[in-house]
């Protein structure tokens, strides 16, 4: 990418004003973190064009989900460059990565005694110490690298050493408790050692572990000069360190330790009159901080104890971060501004914002944790306690949100009846994006319980109602998703099943492309997933894989819940293993089904959808020619559905029953047979004309080759083909054309 086109991404991301200099980044929110993210991976891979590259990140445990995010992507990337990157984190983080084939992980313990010897050298210099201080900073320290430091710096400033030539010799006995026995002891030591700094050093401890020097001059009531002489010292005792020179320099501590011992040596009304200080010169001096990072406000104000400013910015923050969708931040961001809010005096105002604040967090809440979580659930039974007697706007929110964690949950009872609520809602509000809504509802709820007609008219609807400029932020409203293209999804399959296979591809096709103009990774994620499904459906394999390794590439940047992380690595598995048995590819295919199924069997997860999973599994034991396995997992399948209630997938199930006793004996044929027509039978019952032809497909065939029924085959398949008006390019049309062509 150009200059031109970086350049404005990287200034957004340091508030650095472009107007005059580029245009301005006319983005959706998500694309331009996308974007971003990018464009930062890519400044590294160009430094590695021009020389080996050696990247160092410390601390990762303390990363921000977007940091970590950006890592990720950095470590994917490098795997093909010349680039070597180190992280080091605490032992209780657990990297996302360690398990990629590219990834080395360490474990790094105590420093040994000759380890910590010889760190003690390098910071006197080289100059021995006695040998008794030596052991008593290895016995005190314990192996913790920078506890040896501290505490050798501690012991080279105490004054209980003097300088006689190449070594260092005590002065006099040591003193009892002349070294300190705890890290923050010899932290507290050293600032209390140069005392005539100290004050600089907790000042700055207040601004944060990194400062710049104007912001610390402006605190500290003491002359520019006087405070750049007490930094130097800082910096000679290794305590800072500084990028820059002059006004603009930057200062970081040497360790979060160094800062939190300087912050805590303060007066906790020291600390909180800094605080308000420095809340007072961000908001004078840098107003557009306060929109491009409200959380570092809001962090001051609530130490300087303003509750309702800290409030303010919290709340300011998590709206910013679910517009990013950065959903782990914005649900930290909404958490704490309710926490201040529950210290509020009670009345009608604080049960306004609160359910202000619980309408913007429910979705970020439902794509971080799910929408099924116990978490979720009590968010929006707490909503709807508040939404009683609002105005339509936040009742209909709310009851969207309860109906989205029903529909996850299964109960589908309640969810019918929600559905009903949001669709009178609408009528009364007169709102066009309340009435997508609730028809946002009516065709997710109505494909699972089998009603296709209705499901399609939900979906016809949507594609009326919906407009890009108005809806396109619905996704941060309601369920984490755009409603556009999830008609256009369900749209995809229902009209696959009533028997439009061309609508459907054309509809998820839609889907992928408003999903990617949107740049909404959740939305695009599950649009990709369904285009992978129709063409499933459609028997395009290769088609299908591609969609299903988009699915997942773009998924792993949705900042999902771990479990529908999980839920979506397992889609996509279970999908492309489904292709490549179809293309040949049985161990590697099978592998992959079986890992995913794995996945979906898996404690505590949702069994919807899990019989339509189970096909595919089925499928792919059917084409490698395993038929008992293939055999238990369609009864495995059935026997769920039973549990479930769930009968979509029915017609599907028993064909391939049907398919897989095909092949065994004459009292297997007659089961087979049994299955074909058990098949047409749940498929006509569902008015699903697509699994019907399947079926009829699957009997016809059976008939004419194995039982020599030409005419009676005919007579199943000459009537279904006859309704169908397009698709004919489709592998079940196809084959059913050439079927009746050879059956005369």
């Amino acid at each position: 990418e150009s200059v031109a086109e970086v350049a404005p991404l990287i200034a957004a991301l340091l508030t650095i004003p472009t107007a005059g200099h580029y245009p301005p980044l006319a983005l959706p929110p998500v694309q331009q973190k996308e974007r971003t993210l990018a464009a930062l991976v890519e400044q590294l891979a160009g430094l590695a064009r021009q020389q080996p590259v050696l990247a160092l990140f410390e601390d990762a445990h303390w990363m921000d989900p977007t940091t970590l995010e950006t890592l990720g992507l950095i470590i994917e990337r490098v795997q093909r460059l010349p680039v070597l990157v180190i992280i080091t984190y605490r032992p209780e983080f657990a990297p996302p990565w360690d398990r990629l084939p590219h990834v080395t992980t360490l474990s790094l313990t105590r420093l040994t005694r000759r380890h910590g010897s010889a760190l003690v050298a390098r910071v006197t210099g080289g100059k021995p110490l006695p040998g008794e201080i030596v052991e008593l900073i290895l016995e005190k320290t314990d192996g913790v690298p920078l506890f040896v430091e501290e505490l050798t710096g501690a012991v080279l400033e105490s004054g209980l050493l003097t300088a006689a030539g190449d070594r260092y010799t005590l002065r006099g006995p040591l003193p009892p408790l002349a070294i300190p026995s705890t890290l923050h002891d010899s932290l507290m030591a050293r600032l209390d050692r140069i005392s005539s700094v100290k004050e600089v050093a907790q000042t700055a401890a207040v601004i944060g572990r990194e400062f710049t020097l104007d912001l610390l001059t402006e605190l500290s009531d003491r002359p520019a000069d006087e405070v750049r002489a007490a930094l130097e010292q800082l910096e000679q005792a290794e305590l800072v360190f500084r990028r820059g020179g002059g006004t603009r320099s930057d200062y970081s501590f040497k360790h979060a330790l160094v800062q939190d011992t300087a912050y805590q040596s303060l007066l906790k009304s020291r600390r909180q009159e800094l605080h308000a200080r420095i809340l007072d010169l961000l908001e004078s001096r840098l107003p557009d901080l306060a929109a491009s990072d409200p959380g570092l406000l809001a962090h001051h104000a609530g130490e300087a104890g303003f509750a309702t400013r800290a409030l303010d910015y919290w709340a300011a923050a998590g709206r910013q971060a679910v517009e990013r969708s950065a959903n782990a931040e914005a649900v930290n961001d909404l958490q704490r501004a309710l926490e201040l809010l529950a210290t509020q005096p009670a009345g009608p105002a604080r049960d306004r914002r609160e359910l202000e604040l619980l309408t913007l967090l429910g979705p970020a809440l439902g794509v971080h944790q799910g929408f099924g979580s116990r978490e979720c659930e009590s968010l929006y039974l707490r909503a709807r306690e508040l939404a009683q007697g609002q105005d339509p706007r936040h009742r209909f929110t709310i009851a969207w949100g309860q109906w989205n964690v029903y529909q996850n949950l299964g109960r589908f009872d309640e969810a019918t009846g929600l559905i009903e609520e949001l669709l009178e809602i609408a009528a009364q509000s007169g709102d066009p994006a309340h009435r997508l809504q609730a028809h946002h509802s009516g065709w997710t709820t109505e494909l699972v319980r089998e009603r296709l007609p209705e499901a399609r008219e939900h979906v016809l609807q949507g594609l009326a109602l919906y407009d890009f400029a108005q809806h396109r932020d619905h996704a941060f409203l309601y369920g984490g998703h755009d409603p556009g293209v999830c008609c256009r999804m369900v749209g995809g399959l229902v009209h696959w099943l009533l028997g439009w296979p061309d609508t459907a591809l054309r509809l998820a096709a839609e889907g992928v492309s408003l999903g990617q103009r949107l740049g909404h990774p959740n939305s695009l994620a599950l649009a990709y997933s369904f285009l992978g499904s129709v063409h499933k459906l459609r028997r395009e394999p290769e088609l299908a894989m591609a969609a299903a390794t988009e699915f997942a590439q773009v998924a792993s940047a949705a900042e999902l819940a771990p479990a529908a992380s999980a839920h979506y690595v397992a889609t996509a598995q279970l999908l492309v293993g489904w292709a490549r048995c179809l293309l040949g590819e049985a161990a590697q295919g099978l592998a992959q089904l079986h890992e995913g199924m794995r996945v979906m069997r898996g404690a505590g997860w949702s069994r919807r959808r899990l019989t339509y999973q189970f096909s595919l599994l089925a499928e792919g034991l059917l084409v490698t020619g395993d038929r008992d396995a293939g055999l238990a997992v369609v009864e495995e399948a059935l026997h769920t559905a039973r549990q479930t209630g769930e009968h979509l997938w029915d017609a599907e199930l028993l064909r391939l029953r049907g398919e897989l006793l095909a092949d065994g004996s004459e009292g297997d044929t007659a089961a087979a047979m049994q299955a074909f027509r058990d098949a047409l039978a749940a498929a006509r019952r569902l008015g699903a004309r697509g699994l019907e032809l399947r079926a009829a497909l699957a009997l016809g065939r059976h008939l004419h080759r194995v039982q020599g029924h030409a005419a009676e085959s005919r007579g199943v398949l000459v009537p279904l083909l006859d309704s169908f008006t397009e698709g004919e390019s489709t592998g079940d049309l196809h084959e059913a054309r050439a079927l009746l062509a050879q059956a005369g």
